[in-house]
């Protein structure tokens, strides 16, 4: 094969020269002449030429490809000079496999590091806890020795029904957290309140207007927390998603794929991608099944084209926006625990999820995407390959030696991204994958506990986006799920 491929200098549109190159087509040709013109043996040896080292693309960016004219290869001359040493082959092959399990090994330690520093911000806010909960039981014990101390009888009724308010409020803190302070405030709609003081109350008597404002106070909690969730007119019924129990979709049209590229383009952006979700019907799933063998990962979405403008690296936010309130939220204090870890992992994500209005938790795109990608056109990969490179050396300053590894990027547009900006002439490839939101049933895999969201996003779907602080829109996709329309089906 290596003797029927043409080796000469070859010029692409950088004008940069990569000596002693042959072309792809060349390849796959000659291997498709040679499989009774069979192309996908073709591929599948050419490819797996490249697995083994023989071969790699010149920016180590493709693998062979149907129709690559443009795509040029190198041979790998200290591999084809072992070639006929089987000791040496075999030993490539075993540090080949070595080398993969190190990586899976990788993904599974920083998960237990995550899980391991989540168990710490646990014990932390438990203490705090303990804090309240003192400050708590100090409350009740004044509360009930005033209540003791002024007797049961009629008199001094003003003060009695206050420190009965108190010993309440501090019960009710240590309980039940937030319907503590909606009791505390009870006093304060009691002096407002028409009846109180005046006629008939003393009739009713003051322990019936005390009870009837916590009975109106509380059932208005219980009432907000069981509103019922409205079918969104947007989503078709469930019984046609072609992928159920999950449903893709943009604000436009109407199901997107899965487990294949997709086009889209917005006024900011054009480009394809690509979403991959674990335990789910896809449109590849023999792909699928390859990208998520022997990994943790439950989750991918890969973007990747051009931007329309210039925006400035600090100006783009990826993550999620709501138009209403969450509901059920899981105990306060788990939630300040999740945030505080966010912000440990990624100190430039604001998280607001208790806001009444637009909750929403945001990070900057570049410093959350687990792999960026930075290439002329022409030159970026193919976005179905199971293992993106990262490629950040387009950045310039710190980032042009080509040797900043993912994590260092994060790190380092967390905190030093002012004066960068994405441009309009490369191609951009951004893939997030993670292990954490197991989508096929649409919860939060805190490791210590699941957080069922259908529970808390009161009908509104996660979503795969990436917006700018202006508020427009590179992307888009609403990512649905089943259980977000259960309840109204069940009424």
């Amino acid at each position: 094969m290596r003797s029927s491929l043409q080796l000469k200098d070859r010029i692409w549109l950088d004008l940069k020269i990569y000596r002693k190159s042959f072309l792809g087509s060349d390849a796959i040709a000659w291997l498709t002449s040679e499989l009774n013109g069979d192309v996908d043996a073709a591929l599948e040896k050419g490819n797996a030429l490249i697995e083994m080292g023989y071969c790699y693309h010149v920016c180590r960016a493709h693998y062979f490809e149907v129709g690559g004219g443009t795509l040029y290869y190198y041979w790998n001359e200290d591999v084809l000079r072992a070639k006929g040493t089987s000791e040496e082959m075999v030993k490539m092959v075993k540090m080949k496999k070595r080398v993969e399990r190190v990586e899976d090994e990788r993904e599974e330690m920083e998960r237990s590091v995550n899980e391991a520093l989540f168990r710490v911000v646990v014990l932390e806010e438990r203490l705090r806890v303990l804090e309240n909960l003192v400050v708590a039981g100090s409350i009740v014990v004044v509360g009930l020795i005033g209540v003791l101390s002024l007797g049961l009888n009629g008199e001094e009724t003003l003060k009695r029904k206050v420190l009965m308010i108190f010993f309440g409020a501090g019960v009710s803190y240590a309980i039940y957290g937030k319907m503590g302070r909606d009791v505390a405030s009870i006093g304060g709609e009691l002096e407002t309140s028409e009846s109180y003081g005046g006629e008939g109350s003393a009739e009713r008597g003051e322990d019936f207007l005390v009870a009837k404002a916590m009975r109106r106070k509380v059932t208005g909690i219980f009432k907000a927390a069981e509103a019922p969730i409205e079918q969104r007119e947007v989503v078709p019924a469930v019984e046609t998603w072609p992928h159920r129990p999950i449903f893709i979709c943009d604000d436009r049209s109407g199901s997107l794929p899965l487990g294949v590229p997709f086009e889209f383009e917005t006024e900011l952006f054009k480009g394809k991608c690509l979403i991959r979700i674990r335990g789910v019907k896809s449109d590849d799933e023999e792909s699928d099944a390859k990208y998520f063998e022997g990994r943790q990962r439950r989750f991918q979405a890969i973007v990747q084209g051009q931007f329309k403008e210039e925006i400035p690296l600090t100006d783009l936010l990826t993550g999620h926006a709501f138009a209403r309130p969450l509901k059920n939220l899981p105990p306060k204090w788990l939630l300040g625990v999740a945030e505080r870890l966010i912000k440990r992992l990624a100190p430039s994500t604001v998280v607001e999820l208790r806001k009444k209005a637009n909750p929403r938790a945001f990070s900057l795109l570049g410093a959350t995407s687990q792999v960026l990608r930075i290439d002329q056109p022409g030159q970026e990969p193919d976005i179905r390959h199971h293992d993106i490179e990262e490629e950040n050396s387009c950045l310039g300053g710190k980032f042009s030696s080509g040797k900043v590894t993912s994590m260092r990027r994060k790190k380092r547009l967390t905190s030093h991204s002012k004066g960068l900006s994405y441009d309009t002439k490369s191609v951009y490839t951004f893939d997030f994958y993670q292990h954490l939101l197991d989508a096929s049933q649409y919860e939060l895999d805190l490791g210590v506990k699941r957080v069922k969201l259908a529970n808390a996003l009161d009908g509104q779907p996660l979503q795969i986006l990436a917006v700018t602080r202006d508020g427009r829109e590179a992307w888009k996709f609403q990512l649905w799920h089943e259980a977000l329309l259960r309840s109204e089906t069940a009424r």
